[in-house]
């Protein structure tokens, strides 16, 4: 460091200037305290930035965005318990009527593993919060839309089964007061004509000739007329793998192709074909198998009941 000099006024020479302790120690305490003051005017400026009038707003604004994403987040929570109610509902009630199994968490909760779709909000102030209440969105989005198509599935099926329900045989192919008795049941018996043990395929109402015979179902006809030992007899398809027969008739009372509902007049009660007396002989086929046509309906209607379905 190179030395100083300084004008003696007295002597008009130069001399070497030598700075002191004690004017070192005060440079140095000016310069201290230039620093502090200078840092405590920094810090009073950027706390005057901070509340300026621009600042204030930002910051209610912001406070109030949070406080709505809290409360959307509070209304979603509350939408997906009544969603959850719904849900269960629909598996143990509406999909149960429709014979539908329930829908496992695994479908309900379907699209939501793997990536984080929601790591574009780790920028923000709120990225949590605004990653939590965007992800609650998008699974009860996504539920309500497979709730939709479940309710379009019960609903589908739900008509079909109405559907199933008027085509079943479900109703005694007679008037309860309009035949004796049942003179023969479905199963193995002993044949008044050939005298001998054979399966029965239906069961067998005596009842006067011309008694009318009644369709037990909605369906359509698939034939009618002469049959070998059923006489006149009249088939009707009744989907869902049904079909009924009505034998030993005096006359038919449709054609085949006609469409008939549960109560139209099919027929009247005769003694055609292998009989031994007037009666009806009526099946009910599942799967073109014969099963028990008692099994199909209760003898419990009223004969008002029944002309009330016969006279629809």
């Amino acid at each position: 460091m190179g030395k100083r000099y300084i004008l003696d006024p007295d002597t008009l020479t130069f001399k070497e200037h030598k700075t002191t302790k004690k004017q070192l120690f005060r440079k140095i305490g000016l310069f201290t305290a230039i620093g502090v003051v200078l840092g405590v005017l920094f810090y009073i400026g950027a706390i005057f930035l901070h509340h300026t009038p621009t600042g204030v707003f930002l910051k209610f604004q912001n406070n109030r965005l949070v406080s709505g994403l809290l409360k959307m987040e509070s209304r979603l929570d509350k939408k997906a318990e009544i969603l959850s109610s719904i849900e269960e509902k629909d598996d143990y009630l509406y999909r149960n009527y429709a014979e539908l199994t329930p829908l496992p968490s695994t479908i309900r909760q379907a699209g939501f593993g793997g990536v984080d779709r929601y790591k574009k909000f780790d920028v923000f102030n709120q990225g949590k919060l605004l990653a939590r209440v965007f992800k609650k969105a998008d699974i009860l989005e996504n539920q309500i839309k497979i709730q939709e198509k479940s309710f379009e599935e019960v609903s589908q099926l739900s008509l079909e089964k109405k559907r199933f329900f008027a085509c079943k045989p479900g109703i005694s192919p007679l008037l309860k007061s309009d035949y004796f008795r049942i003179s023969d049941y479905f199963g193995r018996r002993y044949h008044p004509v050939f005298r001998q043990w054979k399966e029965h395929t239906g069961v067998d109402y005596a009842a006067m000739y011309g008694t009318p015979v009644y369709a037990t179902g909605d369906g359509i006809v698939v034939a009618t007329g002469w049959d070998s030992g059923y006489g006149n007899r009249v088939i009707v398809n009744h989907g869902f793998g049904y079909k009924t027969v009505y034998a030993h008739l005096q006359k038919c009372s449709v054609k085949v192709g006609d469409k008939v509902k549960r109560g139209k007049l099919v027929g009247l009660v005769g003694n055609t074909g292998v009989s031994t007396g007037p009666h009806l002989h009526y099946e009910v086929r599942k799967n073109n198998n014969p099963v028990n046509p008692l099994y199909y309906y209760i003898d419990d209607l009223t004969d008002e009941q029944y002309k009330a379905i016969v006279h629809k």
